[in-house]
């Protein structure tokens, strides 16, 4: 999927830009992950189980930015990511009249 860039003004003056994932973004992706699951007992991996090389997160983001049907775009406020966001949707399926 194919996502236009946004970028927007925040209350503090800072600039926040939503953009579509790209594959220079791989090992501060992994990090990202590595910050979000250390903050809470209660998501689904803990930090020392994100075992991503640079190289397969490269692969992965390649792979989300070459479908149909999967969107990973993140938030880069001062450059940095500081959040992301997956969107996936089915196969279309045949409706029934």
């Amino acid at each position: 999927m194919k996502y236009i860039p946004v970028s927007f003004e925040m209350k503090d003056g800072r600039i926040c830009q939503i953009r579509e994932i790209q594959v220079k973004d791989a090992a501060e992706t992994i990090e990202y992950l590595k910050t979000v699951m250390g903050e809470s007992n209660f998501l689904y991996s803990y930090p020392e189980e994100i075992t991503l090389t640079v190289e397969q997160e490269e692969k992965m983001i390649k792979s989300f930015n070459e479908s149909e049907d999967i969107l990973m775009i993140i938030a880069e406020i001062d450059g940095r990511l500081n959040a992301s966001a997956q969107i996936s949707r089915s196969k279309k399926m045949k409706m029934r009249h």
